[in-house]
């Protein structure tokens, strides 16, 4: 494995750095960003009601502060992270220098790797610029260290999630215009799609509530718990959601915090019962789905396809095993927890109990699964 600085990378970092196209997007992200914490501070410190229960002002200001940051980089960063990645090998192909990549001495995984780096370099110029303005959260208080390290660590593994996005669509469909598209309709539905599920979800259970008597009998809570799960992996994927989960914890949730700061459960769960937060299944499952493509989009360059695994491979195949691994035991444990509470606080105890809890199961899995 060679350690010397990728030519691509290096290619990619030059080029972007000397038009002024750079430069105009980094000074909009600021002015933007400035003037939006100007007006939250001047909102809230005319507020005179903000501070009349005693409450000292200085944190609620620094807290509406990082809040406004965050989701604004984050917006941000979904808009402009697909257009840098998007043209990356499309653009190879239709200036046909892709060739010329392809018998030097480069691997497909340097090119990706130097396309993908130079992208989320740029990316975290723009997060790192934005630190003077940050430094305002800790100013006014409110807000710890740990919170701040973990909003921009959702906020980068974002870029990193839509930036191979785009660098698959962009060596999968060879057209600029196509994976430009295809990258933007994919973002589009990462950040607005799963809400209209959510809906669905709540459409469903206000016409399942009245009827529960009739679904399983006393197991009825199951099909419930099968709802809210399935949306709220959904959730797992939507980064306004995570950074929600950040915000409203940064330990452990509990159940009203099932989906990330906007609770759907409010009053079916008790909230005792704790869950992991939703920024820990988006990690993971940008993890792995970061990998995936990445894998994905280099088979999609190689001049010859062979399905011989190479080493950098076979390290991010292992590195999926492990990620899977992890997505399991979270699910397994969340979902002891909720039977758990089921089984103490829901169904009463009957000479039937285990017979409901079986019964229920084993017909849910088959709806869901088919098998």
């Amino acid at each position: 494995m060679s350690f010397q600085v990728n030519p691509i990378l290096v290619k990619e970092l030059r080029s972007r750095m000397r038009g002024w196209r750079a430069f105009t997007i980094l000074t909009i992200y600021l002015l933007v960003m400035a003037l939006i914490c100007y007006l939250i501070y001047y909102v809230i410190s005319a507020d005179s009601n903000l501070s009349g229960d005693g409450r000292p002002l200085s944190p609620v200001i620094g807290q509406a502060l990082w809040i406004a940051i965050a989701y604004l980089s984050l917006i941000f960063v979904a808009f402009i992270t697909p257009a840098l990645t998007a043209t990356a090998i499309s653009s190879e192909y239709e200036k046909q220098t892709i060739d010329m990549l392809q018998t030097s001495l480069l691997t497909s995984h340097d090119i990706l790797f130097g396309k993908l780096i130079s992208a989320m370099s740029y990316i975290l110029m723009l997060l790192f610029a934005a630190i003077p303005i940050a430094s305002l959260i800790f100013t006014f208080g409110g807000v710890t260290f740990g919170d701040f390290v973990l909003g921009v660590l959702i906020i980068f593994s974002t870029a990193i999630m839509l930036g191979m996005i785009g660098l698959f669509f962009s060596a999968w469909r060879k057209r600029t215009l196509q994976a430009i598209i295809f990258s933007y309709l994919t973002m589009l539905i990462l950040m607005t799609g799963v809400y209209a599920l959510s809906l669905i979800s709540t459409l469903l259970l206000a016409a399942i509530e009245p009827n529960t008597d009739k679904l399983f009998s006393d197991s009825s809570y199951y099909t419930l718990f099968f709802i809210f799960a399935i949306v709220r992996m959904a959730f797992a994927l939507n980064p306004l959601s995570a950074l929600a989960s950040v915000f409203a914890s940064t330990s452990y949730g509990n159940i009203g915090q099932f989906f990330g700061g906007i609770s759907l459960t409010l009053g079916l769960f008790d909230e005792q019962y704790e869950i992991y937060p939703l920024w820990y299944y988006t990690l993971f499952l940008y993890a792995l789905s970061a990998i995936v493509l990445h894998l994905l989009a280099n088979r999609s360059i190689q001049p010859i396809r062979t399905w011989r695994l190479g080493k950098r491979s076979i390290i991010l195949a292992i590195a999926v095993c492990v990620i899977l691994f992890a997505l399991g035991y979270m699910i397994n444990t969340e979902w002891n927890v909720m039977t758990s509470f089921i089984c103490n606080e829901v169904i009463p105890t009957n000479e039937h109990f285990h017979e409901d809890i079986a019964r229920a199961s084993k017909v849910l899995w088959l709806d869901l699964t088919g098998f």
